[in-house]
């Protein structure tokens, strides 16, 4: 359960702060670096790069006003989905302790899972590991 919501977490978090954190680098940190080649090209492009900036005005001032007019819309859809997650995690699977010795991250069924739960004791190697880590000697150090 808790990998299973670490992993969509951190998922969630790539998604949203990445592109944003390179956006505001780019914009503010690194100055761009155009090449002379360009600067030909550039009378031709003047028309789409003038629309391509009233456009991200007008997109910019948009989501302003969405976010700052919309804020309890936002509220209420946001702690809705925040009640919501809360009720399925303890309501259903319910919130318990894990039931067996190793941490599963997927079914019991799944290949992955197999192999700990019932294959690892049949190899050789796997039982030697288990040997050698319980006959470890205490140190004492002085």
């Amino acid at each position: 359960m808790f990998a299973g919501t670490a992993t969509l977490a951190n998922f969630a978090l790539m998604v949203t702060w990445l592109p944003a954190a390179v956006v505001v680098s780019e914009r503010w940190c690194c100055p761009p670096v155009v090449p002379p080649q360009w600067f030909a090209w550039d009378s031709k492009l003047r028309p789409a790069r003038m629309a391509a900036d009233q456009a991200r005005v007008i997109l910019d001032k948009f989501l302003v006003q969405a976010v700052l007019a919309l804020r309890y819309l936002w509220l209420c859809v946001l702690g809705g989905a925040a009640l919501g997650s809360v009720a399925i995690v303890f309501y259903y699977p319910h919130f318990q302790l894990p039931d067996s010795r190793d941490f599963q991250l997927y079914d019991s069924r799944h290949p992955f899972e197999r192999y700990d739960l019932v294959y690892r004791d049949k190899f050789l190697f796997e039982r030697l590991k288990m040997v050698i880590v319980s006959s470890v000697l205490k140190l004492t150090v002085i």
